[in-house]
Parts: C-alpha cells; sequence; structure tokens
C-alpha cells in the first residue's frame, strides 16, 4: 500500500540519526531502493511513483497516512 510505504519514510528523522547516531559520517538514505537497481525497461526508480522519495520527516502526517492506509 503506498499509503503504507509513504508513512513509514516520514516517520523516520533522517537528519537526526545521521547527526546524532552517525556522527555526522555518512549520507541521507532517500529510500530503501538504491539507485542502479534495473527495472522491466529503464532503472527501477525512473519507473515507478517518485513521490515516494525525498519525503520530508513528519510524525503527525506518517500516523495519519499509517492508518487510512491500513483500512
Amino acid at each position: 500500500n503506498p499509503k503504507v510505504r509513504k508513512a513509514i519514510s516520514m516517520a523516520i528523522d533522517r537528519d537526526s540519526f545521521i547527526k546524532n547516531v552517525k556522527n555526522n559520517l555518512g549520507s541521507i538514505a532517500e529510500s530503501v531502493i538504491p539507485l542502479g537497481i534495473k527495472g522491466k525497461s529503464d532503472f527501477y526508480r525512473n519507473e515507478y511513483n517518485q513521490s515516494l522519495y525525498n519525503i520530508s520527516y513528519n510524525p503527525q502526517k506518517a500516523k495519519e497516512l499509517l492508518n487510512e492506509g491500513l483500512k
């Protein structure tokens, strides 16, 4: 369900993770799908909904989307 996937992505504070857990060593992951994975005719990320990438941390909206997605 796209709403559940988006909710999970919104629930992760990537900036805080890099800063506090990784001591500013690393980069922020934009997706669980790495760049360069081949799809049917192009790279996987280019074939599917780009709105699932670069999602900002928003725990309140994540809760709403998760509840909608689980219905």
